[in-house]
């Protein structure tokens, strides 16, 4: 039976740390009207990015990086303005 973990985090600087190297976002989640989660399929590799990530061990290109953290404000607030009466989940496939 496959292990369906969840990373869940609402920096937006780790999420696109994440999605720059690959990770796909599972879900984007609504909280409130000022807050969303992006949620990933927590694994090993995963974890472990995330741990050098937090550790400041981690290396990714800097343009690419700030380019990431760009397209992921944009594809929120597209997301936002076309679902700003809705309440719930945002979900969608986003990367990169």
């Amino acid at each position: 039976m496959p292990d369906n973990k969840e990373y869940i985090t609402k920096d937006i600087y780790e999420a696109s740390f994440l999605v720059l190297l690959g990770f796909e976002i599972k879900e984007f989640r609504k909280e409130g009207p000022k807050f969303i989660w992006f949620v990933f399929e927590e694994n090993k590799q995963c974890r472990a990015e995330i741990d050098k990530y937090w550790k400041n061990e981690a290396t990714v290109n800097v343009k690419q990086y700030s380019d990431q953290i760009q397209r992921l404000k944009d594809r929120i607030f597209a997301m936002t303005e076309r679902k700003r009466s809705e309440e719930g989940n945002f979900k969608g496939n986003y990367n990169r």
